[in-house]
């Protein structure tokens, strides 16, 4: 499970690491420590002397299945304004019994390369795909919906993949969500393109439900001088936490952060290398 809940919103560009020592390339080719700056707001501000560093901007804010917050202490955010406008497919209305850990993510970050690396062709692409999760093996017939096999212990999902950018047609769902996670950064202007990810049918481990879905949207600005800036949101529906003797909710945000870092770098390396 905890091998899942890494992936779950890492397999386009969310970047949530931890303070470490890390060295990252800068924009002018001087390594500097990555650093995540933790956001207590939801809505806070994207900092461009951060960025700029190469740091990333991290919110992130796990509740229990009373909607009661575990990790954050966020008291601004609400369940029904902030969180459920993402759950774009509505499975909160369908679920009847079934009740869920609520975990939530916002990051922002650089990535130095310019925006029109960014395509519906190469994001969609299951090689550009496998290159940033070499541990998985990735597959796809169409290039829209992919099959994740995640190997021993952890559970094997589907996802889509939906893309919008300003000149395309699509759905008033996606119009709608990609409008609500844009509004949130209006100082940022229209993304160049959007990407809204949905994780579905996870399967068993040891005959114990994970995960039931978690929706991604990634919008993608073009930040001048050769850098593309991306914001991600994420909305994760969990069935179990990792056991307390194992380490409970913390263990979870710990090895999600871990994941996504080890992500983080894969993909940067990748594009540094082209």
């Amino acid at each position: 499970m905890l091998k899942t809940l890494t992936l779950l919103a890492t397999v386009l560009s969310l970047i949530l690491f931890p303070v470490t020592k890390y060295q990252l390339l800068a924009h002018n080719g001087k390594p500097v420590p990555a650093k995540v700056i933790t956001e207590s707001s939801f809505d806070f501000s994207i900092s461009r002397s951060e960025l700029a560093e190469q740091h990333v901007q991290l919110y992130m804010l796990l509740l229990d299945k009373s909607l009661k917050p575990v990790y954050s202490k966020d008291k601004q955010i609400s369940f029904q304004k902030d969180i459920r406008p993402l759950d774009y497919l509505n499975y909160w209305d369908k679920k009847q019994d079934e009740r869920y850990y609520v975990l939530l993510t916002k990051a922002a970050y650089i990535v130095n390369t310019p925006v029109s690396f960014f395509t519906e062709k190469r994001l969609s692409d299951v090689n550009y795909i496998q290159e940033t999760l070499p541990d998985y093996k990735v597959q796809s017939d169409n290039g829209k919906t992919f099959k994740i096999a995640c190997g021993f212990m952890a559970p094997d999902f589907t996802y889509d993949l939906t893309f919008s950018s300003p000149d395309q047609d699509i759905s008033p769902q996606i119009q709608e969500l990609i409008a609500y996670t844009a509004g949130q950064d209006t100082e940022l202007g229209t993304p160049k393109i959007s990407v809204v990810q949905h994780n579905y049918d996870f399967s068993r481990v040891m005959m114990h439900k994970t995960n039931k879905m978690s929706v991604s949207v990634t919008n993608i600005y073009d930040y001048g001088n050769n850098q593309t800036l991306q914001v991600n949101y994420t909305l994760n529906y969990i069935h179990n936490l990792p056991p307390e003797l194992l380490g409970g909710s913390e263990m979870l945000i710990g090895e999600i952060r871990k994941g996504i870092f080890e992500y983080v770098n894969t993909t940067r390396k990748y594009i540094r290398q082209m």
